[in-house]
């Protein structure tokens, strides 16, 4: 696979990724408490610097530390999902 495709392919992934994370937030709306959007946040937040870091490929450093911050999002995202798990059960 050339590197044209495989850029083309993270796009498209990536932006596959962006819409499922607004589809679960629309579908998952109706929550009581407002710490329970602390995850689907996360969620949004990790897969917009994934989106960012992958258009962001012509600058190095930048695209590394977005892609950086997805992972540290995606840890967040765990942990608050864990944290909503034990605070509503």
């Amino acid at each position: 696979m050339d590197a044209k495709k495989k850029k083309a392919l993270s796009r498209i992934l990536a932006w596959i990724i962006l819409v499922a994370v607004v589809v679960a937030i629309c579908l998952t709306f109706p929550r009581t408490p407002w710490w329970c959007y602390l995850d689907v946040f996360f969620a949004f937040m990790m897969a917009f610097c994934n989106l960012l870091s992958v258009y962001m490929d012509r600058l190095p450093g930048i695209s590394r530390q977005l892609g950086v911050c997805s992972l540290v999002f995606l840890v967040l995202m765990i942990v608050a999902l864990i944290g909503e798990y034990i605070a509503l059960n």
